[in-house]
């Protein structure tokens, strides 16, 4: 546990002991861990301790944008900022390879067309990564692609975007949208949305 915690990738994953040993009263309480539970565990005792470990999890969500159109990066960086979200840019396949292995992003936001590895080949590599290969994906390039295209851009919950075709609210609504159902998902509560629709 003492390694997961100076590492900067796991540094702020919950951990849960699940152990045949009681934990020391004698000693402080343990600020690294979430919960201790002893063996053979309750199920109705682990679920609890899985749910407070989950919400107690207050790290704010990370999106890395892979795009090489400076203007568009910086407006969805201050869209994602009005939900106390922390972003990350790149503007190249190799960088976004690099840096998602450092941040291990929540979402990615992904152009298609870049410089060194287009963003088929990211996605090509992210899908041989175990700890990358289900991050939630939205695709936002002006291309249009056909089935197969789409097929191979699949990663954990994927959008498809096109730019010119949708406005920065109906973005702003649709990936806020994405981002509540993986919450929800984990713990119940939502981002706080300040996009609205009329429909």
């Amino acid at each position: 546990m003492a390694i997961l915690k100076q590492q900067s990738e796991t540094r702020t994953i919950p951990v849960i002991i699940l152990s045949g040993l009681l934990p020391d009263a004698r000693e402080a309480p343990y600020a690294d861990i979430s919960d201790w539970v002893v063996k053979p565990p309750e199920p109705k005792v682990l679920w609890q301790a899985l749910e407070r470990a989950l919400v107690n999890h207050n790290q704010p969500l990370k999106v890395l944008i892979i795009e090489d159109d400076l203007d568009l990066a910086q407006v969805l960086t201050t869209l994602f900022a009005r939900h106390q979200i922390e972003t990350f840019h790149v503007q190249t396949g190799r960088e976004a390879i690099q840096l998602s292995q450092q941040v291990i992003p929540d979402l990615l936001v992904l152009d298609l067309g870049l410089p060194v590895n287009d963003g088929f080949a990211v996605v090509d590599w992210l899908r041989q990564h175990n700890r990358l290969c289900q991050v939630p994906l939205v695709v936002y390039t002006a291309r249009d692609l056909n089935d197969h295209e789409r097929e191979r851009l699949r990663l954990g919950q994927t959008l498809f975007l096109t730019k010119g075709r949708i406005s920065p609210q109906e973005f702003e609504q649709r990936v806020i949208n994405l981002l509540n159902r993986m919450i929800r998902g984990k713990t119940g509560d939502r981002l706080n949305d300040e996009t609205h629709s009329d429909s």
